[in-house]
């Protein structure tokens, strides 16, 4: 299980590199991390209330498992939004775009 969760963190930040691009990184990742939170924040205890309301864990399991199959649905479908829908393509980095230190231009 915690392979998976590493997996999901290191992966991430490629995934938000190869659709908005390394310019805008940064952003992505800070609301990436906010919906994460408050995911988190939110999640535990409304399947709480709904397995107090319903007396079981099996609601609160499907519903969780149907939102996680939403998640994965629209993540495909931005996924594909953010390859086609973006006009303004992010500026690539080159390794010519970096100078050393030590080089003096003459």
């Amino acid at each position: 299980m915690h392979s998976l969760q590493a997996a999901n963190s290191t992966l991430s930040s490629l995934v938000l590199v190869e659709m908005v691009g390394l310019a805008r990184l940064t952003n992505a990742f800070g609301l990436t991390l906010l919906f994460r939170g408050v995911a988190a924040v939110l999640g535990t205890p409304l399947a709480g209330f709904v397995a107090e309301r319903t007396n079981s864990y099996d609601e609160p399991f499907y519903m969780t498992g149907g939102l996680l199959i939403a998640a994965a649905l629209l993540g495909f479908l931005a996924s594909g939004w953010g390859r086609r829908g973006c006009r303004s393509a992010p500026a690539e980095i080159s390794s010519n775009s970096y100078r050393r230190a030590d080089s003096v231009d003459t």
